[in-house]
Parts: C-alpha cells; structure tokens; sequence
C-alpha cells in the first residue's frame, strides 16, 4: 500500500465510514464504470463534482434567504469533514495543520468512492 493510500484509509476510519459512504453514494455507478474503463484516478468524473460533494456540508443548500449564511446540509452535518478528521489532521505526520484542505478531502472521498466501487464488484 502506497503512503497516500495508508493516509486516506487512516481519515476514513477516523471519519466515519457512514458519514463519507453516503456523501459519496450518489457517485457510486459513475465510480464503478470510471474504474472499469481503467480510470483509476477517477478523474473521467470532473473535479467540479468532488468539489461540491467536499464542500457539501454548507454549500449545498445555499444561502439562507433571510441572512445570506450559508446553511449547513443536514445529510452531512454543519461540519464536514468533522472534529473526527480536524484532531487526526493535527496528531497525524503529515499534516500541521488545523483542518483538511479541500484537495485532501476530494481524495478522501474518491478513497470512499472506489472502495464502495469495489465492494460491488471491482476487483
């Protein structure tokens, strides 16, 4: 297993398997035939849609009409990726920071995504 590989496998055990399985579930088939075509990466599904899943926890709702917040989505809780992911990010060697960058949580989901991917039949 590759550094990256051990790094997100670490975040998504200490994230919540749950939690990031029903971020990335909408993603699943679309994962499942990138891998079979041999995109690995899964970079066939356009950065725009991971970024939107990654942010998702206040961006997916929109602004509140009366205030203009932003509104947390309540499939994901208002702090994605959550206190779990912020206080491994900070114990862990490699990172000093705070919390994850949205970088680190895209691959965090395509983590997700090509394991949900493999469990209904990618090898």
């Amino acid at each position: 297993m590759s550094a990256h590989t051990d790094k997100y496998r670490a975040l998504y055990f200490r994230a919540g398997p749950a939690a990031l399985r029903r971020i990335v579930a909408p993603l699943v088939e679309r994962t499942l035939a990138a891998l079979d075509a041999g995109d690995e990466h899964l970079n066939t599904i356009p950065l725009a849609t991971w970024d939107g899943l990654a942010l998702s926890g206040y961006s997916a709702l929109g602004p509140c009409p009366c205030c203009g917040q932003k509104r947390p989505d309540p499939r994901f809780g208002p702090d994605w990726p959550g206190v779990a992911l912020r206080e491994t990010a900070r114990k862990e060697p490699w990172r000093s920071a705070p919390a994850m960058s949205l970088a680190e949580r895209v691959c965090l989901l395509k983590y997700t995504a090509a394991l949900m991917a493999s469990e209904c039949g990618k090898p």
